[in-house]
């Protein structure tokens, strides 16, 4: 059941307030779009819980517009080269602020990796659960942002106050698989002992699930990487 006429959405299919998308390519593409993170948060929330009571059609790429080049951002942190950021301490209160701020960091560019799969894929011919899978991954990232986010405001830093590293994400479609990569170069985290909380172990089970690889790499100072090989149905033309 599609929403499109009901008077729930923008006529770019972007959700207003307390209503769902068009459809789950509308919604995809209105989180990825959507430069304020709390919007993000919300249209994702939105979103997934209106696939997940059935009153969402999938849509299309042909029908909907196209998904971004690049995800909307907010006006702050302002993102610099990494030669032209300050250096900064991974101790005490500064020190956990900016790692709760590159943790965040992550978090904001998981979500978009996410939900720009959901919206890429709706042309493919893979089954539903895939959806299913990967809107309920974009919804937990969402929650895991708002999450460090509110924190970050309980410590009277909110999340743009620090400013973090260069950040590039990169998709590539190649030999069957398509290949999502987000690096930053931000304070890092030792990934070998990271929180089982973190919105990255949620991405290792559901790729788990769909037989997808994903190697997350990081380090304190050393910057994070967070690499996805989502394998393509054999018979699935490039697109």
């Amino acid at each position: 059941m599609s929403g499109d006429g009901d008077g729930t959405s923008t006529e770019d299919g972007v959700p207003a307030a307390d209503a769902r998308p068009a459809s789950l390519v509308a919604g995809a593409r209105a989180v990825v779009c959507a430069s304020e993170p709390m919007e993000k948060v919300r249209i994702a929330h939105a979103t997934a819980r209106a696939w997940r009571e059935r009153s969402l059609s999938l849509g299309s790429l042909s029908a909907d517009a196209p998904m971004p080049d690049r995800p909307g951002r907010p006006v702050r942190p302002e993102l610099r080269p990494p030669r032209d950021m300050p250096r900064r301490s991974v101790h005490g209160e500064r020190g956990r602020i900016a790692l709760l701020h590159s943790l965040a960091h992550i978090e904001l560019n998981a979500v978009d990796m996410t939900w720009d799969l959901v919206g890429r894929f709706a042309h493919e011919n893979v089954p539903r659960s895939f959806f299913d899978d990967w809107v309920e991954v974009g919804d937990e990232e969402a929650g895991h942002f708002a999450l460090v986010s509110r924190r970050l405001d309980e410590l009277g830093a909110a999340y743009g106050a620090v400013l973090p590293r260069g950040t590039s994400v990169a998709v590539n479609r190649d030999q069957g698989k398509v290949l999502f990569e987000v690096k930053d170069n931000g304070v890092g985290f030792d990934s070998s002992r990271a929180p089982s909380t973190l919105g990255l172990t949620g991405v290792r089970e559901r790729a788990r699930l769909i037989g997808a690889l994903v190697d997350i790499r990081s380090g304190f100072g050393e910057g994070t990487q967070v690499r996805l090989e989502v394998p393509v149905p054999s018979g699935v033309a490039a697109k």
